[in-house]
């Protein structure tokens, strides 16, 4: 093969490389798919975490539902593809029905609302993190059916330990927050562990030791009227809700993993009186598994029930 050859397929390759995930790329994706299912309701996801919880949801709701699921691979990907296909003439548009979380952006800068469903809450995995989902795995998981007084105290810890770690991830959510509101990106600089976050314990979390700007660094040039106004609004929100959901799926599973290692050690005394052959781990613990257990949003079950 000779060294233009090589040129042009290094060329080919590279355009192919970028063109991934793109507007155009995932019309395209989107025309093969309805050449194959012409009729069937096409329901386009930010991702595969999506993906798992919507489809346990839909499930519980109309079992026997026929739909097919797009995966774009983020909420601009599919602010994009609505905005690509809001101008085609064909009819692709037709039966397709955009998920998306709410954020700290909402629907900004989407053409319309036609067909798009959000989140009340700041994501998916807001609603997978409750008491009421711990209790359910509590009954299921571990052998404390029939204990209610013992689920109470474990309820407890988790109540201290999770309100503990809202507090400890407040200003960096504030954080989040500004660059949401004014624009600012932020390609691979969120956390992704929870331990730059917070120490996690049983029943408390302690600061991480890293501050809010190491962890989300950005340069910030705006006047203290328009930054008392986002501080309002930000202080209104409700840190369960409306915090940033991977941080508490963060949270809670590692929250459950120190649950197992205690149930399984025994060293708070906390199980002593549980005799059990049952040997809960910690990766059962999906959010599939979560969002079986969860309430269902009821805007999320009217709207399926309607289809």
């Amino acid at each position: 093969m000779s060294n233009s050859e090589c040129g042009e397929i290094d060329v080919e390759v590279d355009r192919v490389r970028k063109s991934r995930g793109t507007s155009a790329e995932l019309k395209l994706q989107l025309a093969n798919l309805r050449s194959t299912l012409p009729d069937i309701a096409i329901f386009v996801f930010e991702g595969d975490d999506d993906k798992a919880v919507y489809s346990q949801w839909i499930r519980r709701i109309r079992e026997e539902m026929k739909y097919e699921i797009f995966v774009c691979g983020g909420k601009k990907q599919i602010r994009n593809m609505k905005i690509i296909l809001s101008r085609d003439l064909g009819g692709l548009k037709n039966n397709v029905h955009f998920f998306v979380d709410r954020d700290y952006d909402d629907l900004e800068a989407f053409p319309n609302n036609e067909n798009v469903y959000m989140t009340d809450q700041y994501s998916i995995e807001n609603y997978l993190v409750s008491e009421s989902v711990l209790e359910e795995i509590l009954k299921v998981e571990f052998p404390f059916n029939g204990k209610p007084e013992l689920r109470f105290a474990i309820l407890k810890l988790f109540h201290n330990s999770y309100g503990d770690f809202l507090r400890e991830t407040k200003e960096v959510n504030r954080r989040i927050f500004y660059a949401r509101r004014l624009g600012i990106e932020l390609p691979d600089r969120i956390p992704v562990r929870v331990g730059h976050l917070a120490k996690i314990t049983f029943s408390s979390c302690e600061p991480s030791g890293r501050s809010s700007t190491e962890l989300i660094p950005f340069d910030m040039d705006t006047n203290e009227q328009v930054i008392s106004a986002l501080n309002d609004i930000f202080d209104k929100l409700d840190g369960a809700k409306r915090y940033r959901g991977k941080f508490a799926m963060l949270f809670f599973k590692r929250w459950l993993e120190i649950l197992v290692s205690e149930y399984n050690t025994n060293s708070t005394g906390l199980f002593s009186e549980i005799s059990s052959e049952m040997r809960p781990r910690s990766n059962e613990f999906t959010l599939g598994n979560f969002a079986s257990k969860s309430s269902i949003p009821p805007e999320f079950h009217d709207l399926i029930a309607t289809f």
